[in-house]
């Protein structure tokens, strides 16, 4: 791969050398052009230097650079359609950079900035009247493995959240949940092309094998266009009901000289956030422990728990990695190991490698890209790949007809991903259950030893776990992905008021998924000795197709009108394949033929198809006052034959106040007034109006079928969304503050569900529609340039969003649905209540509120676990984002705040339990008259006896003798505190709230002398860390609140999570 990039910058200096001999005597031109009403970026501005010929676009940022100007004194000219013409003189100096910004005002034509909205459609911001943002491509970090994450803290409504697993989903969703037991997420289209973004259930022992949307890669990308709910995305049908992420790729529109980009990113990432960790107390219960075979036969050495011997005060005990001599284990220095945990997460690092070609001229435009992803992760064994090459281009073929494609193929394949979840083949569970004084170094060194006494790998412990090491080197994962992401579209114009266009697009991809677990694991149950293996395959396309009629008639008088008739068509399949093996014959033999039991197999084929009609109406008056009417009906192949068809309309409008009523003062600069109404439909998946036998055993060598459990319902219809939006935006003080405020109010119902019936029936549920959903809250985006002098720029914003989320009906008979659960705790939507609730035991309290605790001194807990302990979704979410700029440096960061929301912590539970957390030191003392107590070998020398002052005295109330409730003064010790609290819900459900500096960025641009010097046109350096620091509210938050184990609505969730990763890096950017 090196002598590859060697090759490819050596081929590029001999091609672009001769070029850069020119630019000796030459200078750059750099500078940015925004709106002055509002202080927007004005992307697409076209930028010409006097009579040279040369000129650019500016960027998503509003940005824009122009190399290789001969020196002298040139007149620089900026223009955009909607707004006033500016230029401004400059002198260019060889070798050197001038700037020259620009704040264009609207002309009286206004006819504004362009916007893309639905379908890839263009319009005019000002004749938008829904909540739409876009983030600039430049703002993506390139360093991140998935897309989705990129977003965080950067759009106001949306709620991202990660996996609990390298190379694993995120999460996103736009304004709440709609849909109980459906997804939530928005559709993704990448130019044009409606994508999958699908991702899998995860449960313990499983893999997360990710979103398919992180297969983009954010180097191509020029700008993501955000449509929040209904109300933006209603002409994209069912799909996008919960909102659309337009994703547009970068083109080599502007490029009229041909250019050549070549970038280089490298990162650092280890842990962000770990557990807090006790180094007082190792192995063992009741301060007692001696190693003999870890099963058993010693002094608690089967116990994977840390209530042991106090560490480092010189005592000698026998350990797992003590010698051996004639038979006995011998006694060694009994010591903590602070980094046994630390030790297990290697550095790891990223490359990122982007080469481009872009070339424009009057009648076609070309961009050609090539980029690999390379990243080596800080889990020992996994890595993750992806190569992306892509195509962009358009041309005129004659002065009517205009043709335009976009390819991309992506070859992606991921190794050695951890299993998550409580189970046995993740490395990190076995953490949570720990000695503290098990030196982690020696069990990688020894990872692939066979322990003679029991001819298992080298551990600690041997009745629960598998060597961590062995688990992620010796088990073997793999993914791979082969994916093309094109469409073809053309445009042709009848007469100068009607064009058709037609677009064809295809999402395809061939993954392989194969699992290889190791023979000889301790606690992995569902594989035998020998090992086992879980291979899949999945096959997937998606063709959509539309065919428009685009009218733009031009009238005299104030009244203007466009807009479009059209059909469209999607096709959808995808197959899979599994077998699943969990015994072999020959163990590291991963094959059919080599099973010791029947394979496990399935063959799933799903297939959609849905007709569309649809259309667009936009009437504007004088240019402030505008209404857009959509509609668009769905037949689909999923729904029962007689309701098929499915209609949703939209109307939405704009009123610009500010031109209106002529404002015209020093404090206001534009006023915009925006309000839109939207009802959309929500179709289901293949299979659920006719039943399809499931494969059971075989039996005397023939297959077997059964029913499936679940009853399916042949008079299923949509489910129905119906949404209001109501916006302003405002502009003041010469455009340097504007404010963009929306209140919304989006009610679903007909919920597509399962319910529980009689077992009587031969099933156990049935799919029904029946239930509401209520989303209601409010987005506010503030952005200013507070200081700005010649030389230096201030610029800044700040996204703050509430939703309010409730469960407002179910089906009849039904007050609740369980959505998940884990170890206690239980994800509910609760008729009446907010989506999303954490359910499970709470204590129990007084009259007064105040806990209740037992004659053990442990607070009491309820006796069903029907108490609600918590919800998941934040109260509200924000981001502030700033970028400082002086000369050729720009300074940025960004920060991502999340109040509210609870997260179940697994990781607390059992932490605590078994005594490896820092908050269990406390209260560690012996307990008279109990035996065990009593008979440990070092409790009574290394612990003091249980007081007032050495024991725990839990806040709370007691009942005493007499029945009376008075304060509690019972004393207990912190093992039987901590363990008889593992199944309290309530005291391990953690409030969630944080701010992340989710990201800080210098960029430096070199001067032009420097490029010249190294024959270059241009030079950009620059630093950027991701996920560099988290606040937290909760003082006993022990980990990232921002993990989940999948995208599902099964979150507020965590147990054993990889932490998320903390990243610092650099890059170079040259162009020849």
């Amino acid at each position: 791969m090196n002598t590859l990039r060697c090759g490819i910058a050596l081929a590029l200096l001999a091609v672009f050398a001769p070029a850069a001999l020119e630019a000796q005597g030459t200078g750059t031109v750099t500078g940015s052009v925004i709106e002055q009403s509002t202080t927007r970026p004005l992307p697409g501005a076209q930028v010409v230097i006097g009579e040279t010929g040369l000129g650019a676009l500016t960027d998503s940022r509003g940005r824009y650079q122009v190399l290789n100007v001969p020196a002298g004194q040139h007149t620089v000219r900026v223009q955009i359609i909607g707004y006033g013409e500016a230029s401004q003189t400059v002198t260019v100096v060889a070798g050197e950079a001038v700037t020259a910004d620009f704040a264009l005002e609207e002309t009286a034509v206004s006819l504004d900035r362009i916007v893309v909205t639905a379908l890839g459609i263009e319009r005019q911001e000002a004749a938008i009247g829904v909540a739409t943002e876009t983030v600039g491509g430049d703002e993506l970090a390139p360093i991140e493995a998935n897309i989705v994450s990129a977003l965080s803290g950067q759009v106001a409504g949306v709620n991202i959240s990660q996996s609990a697993s390298p190379g694993g989903s995120a999460r996103i969703v736009i304004r709440g949940a709609n849909s109980i037991t459906g997804s939530n997420e928005p559709l993704f289209v990448v130019d044009g092309v409606p994508v999958d973004n699908s991702s899998s259930r995860v449960g313990s022992d499983d893999l997360n094998w990710g979103n398919a949307a992180m297969d983009i890669d954010p180097n191509n990308v020029a700008s993501i266009t955000v449509l929040k709910g209904p109300n933006a995305a209603a002409l994209y049908g069912s799909r996008a009901a919960n909102g659309a992420i337009l994703i547009t790729t970068k083109s080599g529109l502007g490029a009229s000289q041909g250019q050549v980009t070549v970038s280089q990113h490298v990162s650092f990432e280890d842990p962000l956030v770990l557990p807090r960790f006790q180094n007082k107390f190792g192995q063992g219960v009741n301060a007692d422990f001696a190693w003999v075979d870890g099963e058993g036969g010693g002094t608690n050495d089967e116990v994977d728990e840390s209530w042991g011997p106090p560490l480092d005060v010189g005592l000698m005990i026998p350990q797992y990695n003590s010698p051996v001599i004639d038979g006995v284990r011998q006694p060694t220095p009994w010591v903590s190991n602070p980094g046994n945990v630390d030790h297990f997460f290697k550095g790891g690092h990223t490359l990122t490698t982007n080469a481009a070609f872009s070339k424009s001229g009057d009648a076609y435009n070309l961009r050609f890209s090539a980029s690999r992803f390379d990243q080596e992760g800080f889990v020992p064994g996994f890595n993750m790949n992806r190569l992306t090459l892509g195509l962009n281009g358009g041309v005129d073929v004659t002065d009517r007809l205009r043709a335009n494609t976009s390819i991309q193929y992506i070859d992606q394949s991921a190794h050695g991903r951890p299993g998550i979840g409580y189970g046995g083949t993740n490395p990190l569970s076995q953490m949570i259950w720990f000695g503290r004084q098990v030196d982690i170094a020696d069990l990688e060194a020894n990872y692939d030893s066979i322990r003679a006494e029991n001819g298992l790998p080298y551990n600690w412990n041997y009745s629960y776990h598998t060597n961590p090491y062995y688990l992620q080197l010796a088990n073997s994962n793999t993914q791979d992905r082969d994916r093309l992401i094109g469409n073809i579209s053309a445009e042709y114009d009848l007469t100068d008021w009607l064009t058709l266009s037609g677009l064809t697009g295809m999402d395809y991809y061939n993954e392989d998924r194969i699992r290889n677990f190791a023979p000889l694991q301790v606690g992995v149950d569902f594989v035998g000795p020998t090992g086992g293996f879980d291979n899949s395959y999945i096959n997937f396309r998606e063709v959509n197709s539309q065919l428009l009629a685009n009218i733009s008639p031009t009238l005299e008088g104030p009244i203007s009108v466009n807009g479009f008739v059209g059909i469209a068509r999607r096709d959808y399949r995808r197959d899979s394949k599994s077998a699943y093996v969990s015994d072999l014959i020959t163990p590291h033999i991963y094959s059919i033929e080599n099973s010791a039991v029947p394979p496990i197999s399935t063959d799933y084929i799903s297939r959609k198809r849905v007709n569309s009609v649809l259309g667009q109406a936009e009437i504007g008056y004088n240019n402030y006052a505008f209404l857009t009417l959509t509609g668009r009906n769905d037949w689909s192949s999923t729904l029962p034959e007689n309701s098929r068809s499915y209609f949703y309309p939209s109307v939405s409008g704009s009123f610009i106040f500010s031109d209106a009523f002529n404002i015209q003062n020093n404090w206001l600069d534009y006023g915009k007034l925006r309000a839109s109404w939207a009802r959309v439909g929500n179709d289901t998946d293949p299979y659920q109006l006719r039943g399809a036998f499931v494969a059971s055993d075989v039996f005397n060598g023939f297959p077997t079928f059964a029913e499936p459990n679940q009853l399916p319902n042949s008079n299923l219809k949509s489910e129905t969304t119906e949404s209001w939006e109501f916006g302003a935006e405002l502009g003041f003080l010469g455009g340097r503050l504007g404010l963009d405020a929306t209140y919304y109010n989006r009610k679903t119902f007909d919920l597509i569900m399962p319910v529980s019936i009689s077992r009587a029936s031969g099933y156990t549920s049935q799919i029904v529609n029946a239930g509401t959903t209520q989303n209601k809250g409010v987005e506010l985006l503030v952005h200013a340039i507070p200081f700005q002098t010649e030389d230096f720029r201030w610029r800044t914003s700040f996204t703050f969003a509430k939703n309010d989320n409730t469960v407002v009906d179910l089906a009849e008979g039904v007050n609740g649905i369980q959505l998940g659960s884990l170890w206690y705790g239980y994800i509910w939507a609760r008729k009446g209540e907010p989506f999303g609730q954490i359910v499970g035991y709470g204590y129990v309290r007084d009259s007064q509120g105040r806990i209740v605790v037992g004659s053990n001194g442990v607070p009491l807990r309820t006796s069903a676990p029907n108490v609600v302990v918590g919800n998941y979704n934040p109260d509200w979410l924000g981001g502030w984002s700033n970028e400082f700029s002086y000369k050729n440096f720009d300074l940025g960061f960004l920060l991502d705040i999340r109040r509210g929301g609870e997260i179940y912590s697994v990781t607390h539970m059992w932490g605590t339990y078994a005594g490896v957390l820092e908050k269990t030191v406390k209260g560690r003392c012996w307990v008279a008259g109990v035996p065990a107590w009593e008979s440990s070998t070092y409790a009574k020398d290394y612990l003091p006896e249980c007081s007032p002052e050495t024991g725990i005295v839990f806040d709370g109330v007691m009942v005493n003798e007499a029945g009376d409730t008075v304060p509690n003064t019972r004393v207990v010790d912190a093992q039987t505190f901590w363990t008889n609290m593992y199944a309290t819900t309530e005291a391990h459900t953690l409030d969630a709230s944080y701010v992340k500096l989710r990201q800080l960025s210098l960029t430096f641009n070199a001067p032009q002398a420097w490029s010249n010097r190294l024959g270059l046109s241009n030079i950009q350096f620059g630093l950027i860390g991701r996920n560099l620091a988290m606040w937290g509210v909760d003082e006993n938050l022990d980990v990232d609140p921002e993990t989940g184990f999948d995208a599902s609505n099964v979150q507020g969730f965590e147990y054993g999570s990889v932490p998320g990763a903390r990243s610092i890096g650099f890059s170079v950017t040259v162009r020849p």
